[in-house]
């Protein structure tokens, strides 16, 4: 079995929520002078109430709403895209998960100094482990890693 399986079955999808009914999701639009995003994307607010950005270097701590959740379906834009991700389109709906355990990807050494507990922080437009002056409120890392997905509890 464990050759079908390659060596285990893979604990975290990036995007997706890790328990499955315990996460709270508010609707919005991705922005359409955006790029295309995957799921996973960590938004930032903008002007416009219900229409969200995915962050950049420019982006604070207090602009950060949410993590794009995967939606239950979702037609592929394999037209769209020249990899073959489904991606959410500018002017798309977008779900975003504000409360609740997900799935997002850090950079490597990022991944590699992730402890349970440890605060989620905002550095240059990309998810860090938290300094003194960079953490999202309410943010968390779990401690589950797997490559460069990891999970994080997000308490609003």
């Amino acid at each position: 079995m464990s050759g079908i399986l390659n060596t285990r079955i893979k604990k975290l999808m990036k995007g997706y929520p890790t328990v499955s009914d315990k996460y709270d999701v508010t609707g919005g639009t991705l922005d359409t002078a955006s790029a295309a995003i995957g799921f996973g994307t960590v938004m930032a607010y903008t002007s416009v109430d219900g229409v969200y950005t995915p962050i950049t270097s420019a982006t604070t701590t207090a602009q950060v709403v949410g993590v794009a959740l995967s939606p239950n379906v979702k037609l592929t834009d394999s037209w769209h895209s020249a990899t073959s991700e489904t991606l959410i389109q500018p002017g798309e709906a977008v779900n975003l998960c504000f409360n609740g355990f997900m799935a997002v990807e850090v950079a490597s050494a990022v991944a590699a100094a992730v402890t349970p507990g440890t605060k989620v922080g905002l550095t240059l437009g990309a998810l860090v482990v938290a300094g003194t002056d960079n953490a999202l409120t309410g943010w968390y890392f779990t401690g589950c890693v797997e490559g460069t997905l990891v999970e994080i509890e997000i308490r609003r």
